[in-house]
Parts: structure tokens; sequence; C-alpha cells
């Protein structure tokens, strides 16, 4: 009976103890979870105060507002890898005093930006730079202002296509460190548009283009591969003359290609043709010293101007169709192409 009685006043006062414990304790606790300082990068709360979102947008046209607003952005827009997305709101035209202001507001502040002009409205005029009244986007205005800080273009979604420039004055002159640029509504990129831009670097261009003007990217060593979609009609003569290219897709959909498109790309060692390439302009490739594999996938052997591949290595190998071979190999131009030697001609592995 002693022990069990020594027993009952044990466990009775182990139970006392857990209760005062459990008593005091949740005081403690709650303390601890509601007002302890929390720890810098763990959760969701440590980046308050800081901001999440470099983005200004733009209401109204004010060349010192712009300024302002953009330098409020502490800390970005400092390089060409950390630019400040600057959009334009609703409702605003893109009129060619607009955009100038713009430019120079941007210009003073001083930082790098990507520019999301796709709310824009046309400048209700047939000359200018800006968004004109028949959807093509000029990028002219004489003043190099800001130009050089925007690294990205979204261009107005109402802009059907890009004005074009002179081998003197491309479109895109002073845009020193654009990389890259896109427009929902974009189809035709016109002639010097985009002429020796070497920072843009691109592999694909938007899906809605149709047309690629003469010598629009001539001159753009930033470009190292391209895919060109088969929206594409047309591309233009010297369109990427002495570019940085050291692959190129042509998919299915493209019919011909110009004049001198690719002559010049010193480091391009593949090229492949769509079966809708139906011809190639005179010295599309030549020069291209680089040049291994050429894969054309039409059957009926390609149209070919003058001198399409001329000096390119004597190892490069043209691959066709399995059932093409003795097609290509029997037509004088392709024969031409590589020198005479049918055995660089094969078919496609």
């Amino acid at each position: 009976m002693k022990r069990i009685n020594l027993a009952l006043i044990i466990l009775l006062s182990i139970g006392l103890a857990l209760a005062m414990f459990s008593c005091e304790n949740p005081i403690m606790i709650g303390l601890l979870d509601d007002t302890s300082p929390r720890k810098s990068g763990g959760g969701g709360d440590s980046n308050i105060g800081q901001n999440q979102n470099p983005e200004v947008i733009i209401d109204s046209i004010n060349t010192g507002d712009i300024t302002n607003q953009i330098i409020a952005q502490t800390g970005r827009g400092l390089t060409p890898t950390d630019p400040i997305t600057l959009t334009l709101g609703s409702g605003i035209r893109l009129t060619q005093p607009n955009w100038l202001d713009l430019l120079e507001g941007i210009d003073d502040a001083a930082r790098y930006i990507a520019l999301d002009l796709s709310a824009a409205l046309d400048s209700e005029s047939p000359t200018g730079g800006g968004l004109r009244n028949d959807w093509t986007f000029d990028p002219h205005p004489p003043s190099s202002d800001g130009k050089d800080k925007i690294v990205s273009i979204i261009l107005p979604i109402a802009a059907t296509s890009i004005v074009s420039g002179t081998s003197g004055n491309p479109s895109f002159r002073h845009f020193n460190n654009l990389r890259t640029f896109s427009g929902a509504g974009l189809q035709i990129i016109g002639d010097n548009a985009f002429r020796e831009l070497t920072s843009l670097n691109m592999t694909a261009l938007p899906s809605t283009i149709t047309s690629i003007g003469n010598s629009a990217f001539r001159g753009c060593t930033g470009l190292t591969q391209m895919t060109l979609h088969g929206g594409i009609t047309s591309i233009g003569n010297s369109a990427f003359y002495g570019s940085g290219l050291t692959q190129v897709v042509l998919e299915e959909g493209i019919t011909s290609i110009g004049d001198s498109a690719f002559i010049n790309n010193l480091n391009l060692a593949k090229v492949v043709l769509p079966s809708t390439l139906a011809t190639i302009g005179s010295t599309a490739f030549n020069n291209c010293l680089a040049l291994t594999v050429v894969v054309v996938n039409r059957a009926i052997p390609p149209t070919l101007g003058i001198n399409v591949f001329n000096n390119t290595p004597i190892s490069m190998e043209i691959r066709v169709p399995a059932g093409s071979v003795v097609a290509y190999q029997g037509d004088s131009d392709w024969l031409a192409a590589v020198g005479g030697d049918l055995s660089r001609i094969v078919a496609i592995p």
C-alpha cells in the first residue's frame, strides 16, 4: 500500500510540474512568433520596402517627369543588363514631338531602358518620327538623345512596318545598345532598318514578319544564329550582308532569297533551306569562307543566280533529298556550285 501511495505522489508531482510549464510557455511562444524580428533573405517579408518591379508607367509626356520617374528607381538601370522597364500608358499618341520628348527624358536620366510602346496610338500624321497614320514606325528624328540607352523595344501593336533608312542613315541609327525588338503587329522591316547595329542579338524575328528589306540587317555582327520562319515571303538583297551568323535555318514557306542576302558571312558554317524555296539570288552565299554544309529540302533544284556559292570551301557539301541527287547533279548551275565534283552533292542523311 505504501508503494502505491508513493507512486501516486510521484505521478501527481509530475502532472503539477507539466501543468505549470504549459501555463507559462504559451505566453513566451506567442511573443516570439508575433514580435521577434525576422531574418532577411528567408521568407516573403524579407524584401519589404525593396522595389520588386522596376517599371515606370508614363501616363503623359513631360520630359522632366519622365526623367524624375526613371531616376527614382534607385540603383537600377545602371548597366545594359539591368534595365528599367519604361512603359507608355494607353491613350498617348506617338507624335514626333512626343517621341522626341520621351527620348530626351531618357537621355537626361542617363539610365538603361527596356522600352514598351505597345499601347501607343498613331500620330495622325503621314510624316515625321513616331507612329505615322499609315502604321509605319519611324525612329528617325535627327536627335540622338536617349537612343543609346534603349536596350530593347516593343513597338506599338498598331505598327505594321518599320520605315526604310539609307546606307548613311539607317532607321535605328544611334541605338547602339539595342539588343532586341518586337512588335505584335509588325510585318515589314524596311530597307537598312538595323544596318550596322552590332549590338543586336536575336535568334529569331517576330512571327508576324512577312518581308525583310534590302540591307535590313547588313553588318549586324551580333547576330550569330538565326531561324527565319515560314511566314517570311521574301528576303531582300544584302539583307544579312556581312553579319555574324554561324548558322541559318529557313523554315518551310520561304520562296526566295535576294541577291547577296548572306554574302560575306565569314563564320557561316551551315545553311538549311526549305522545300518551298524556288530561287536563290546571285552571290547569296558568296564569300562564306566557313560554309561546309548546305541542306536543300526541295526535290526540284531551285533556280540559282550567278556565283551563289562562289569563294566557299572546296569541302562544302550540298545535301538534298535522296530521290533528287541525280537531278541536282544534272543541273549545270548546281554542279558548278561544287566545282563540278559530283561527290559533293549527296543525299540528306
